[in-house]
């Protein structure tokens, strides 16, 4: 994995950021990293300090309340 670790996706917010969603591993640990990233100028991507990382202790109760979280959104705010 390179300093982005393995990109697994990005979902826009404007012209110049996205949040992305990638697996990172510090000190031989994997975790899911959620982080903003912003472009530069240049076309390159930088990750800012604005985001949270789920470990896989954690990511099968992350995943729960997420589920949770859509049931609302969508029974409140149809697509």
């Amino acid at each position: 994995m390179s300093d982005e670790g393995e990109i697994i996706g990005d979902i826009k917010k404007d012209d110049n950021n996205v949040i992305r969603i990638s697996i990172q591993e510090y000190n031989g640990h994997r975790y899911i990293d959620i982080r903003k990233c912003f472009q530069n100028g240049k076309g390159h991507m930088f990750r800012t300090k604005q985001g949270v990382t789920i470990s896989k202790r954690n990511i099968n109760l992350f995943m729960l309340h997420m589920e949770h979280a859509q049931g609302i959104l969508m029974e409140k705010e149809p697509f």
